[in-house]
């Protein structure tokens, strides 16, 4: 079993307070996938604009 070490909503500042903030409003809380970004916000920036341009239809 393969262990991540991740930032507490509690202890999130900066950029990644902004995602988990984001989380929340959208979900209700912080989901696993966001918070296995957590070491690396910028890294979770980049999967979202990849994420957009797959799904995009243009």
């Amino acid at each position: 079993m393969a262990f991540i070490r991740t930032v507490p909503p509690a202890e999130a500042e900066g950029k990644l307070l902004e995602i988990y903030q984001e989380d929340v409003k959208a979900k209700g809380y912080v989901a696993n996938h966001t918070a296995a970004f957590s070491l690396r916000p910028e890294v979770y920036r980049a999967w979202q604009g990849l994420l957009g341009s797959i799904r995009s239809t243009h």
